[in-house]
């Protein structure tokens, strides 16, 4: 699981998913690798990135996030390649 630290609240769990990988983006996002896809850290909750909801093929473990010098996002799914994230536009293309 992931556990935040509130200034005042003390240590508060935000995810039971399995934790894979963590990323902290140029823009300070922070990106979560869980057994089941790509999250981020909105808010002091966790937002799905992928799979996006509806998309084909099921989400596999995210075992590793890097970023590109344009910003672009790079995961690693267990069962689905390699994938690149667009950040202005939410686009998700498989490399192979």
């Amino acid at each position: 699981g992931l556990h935040v630290l509130d200034g005042t609240a003390g240590w508060r769990r935000v995810s039971d998913a399995s934790v894979r990988a963590l990323h902290e983006t140029r823009d300070g996002r922070l990106l979560i690798g869980r057994s089941d896809g790509l999250h981020a850290l909105q808010g002091g909750d966790t937002v799905r990135i992928w799979p996006r909801p509806g998309e084909a093929g099921a989400a596999g473990p995210v075992s590793a996030i890097a970023e590109d010098r344009a910003g672009r996002i790079w995961i690693s799914p267990y069962t689905a390649g390699l994938r690149r994230i667009d950040p202005q536009g939410g686009v998700v293309s498989l490399r192979e």
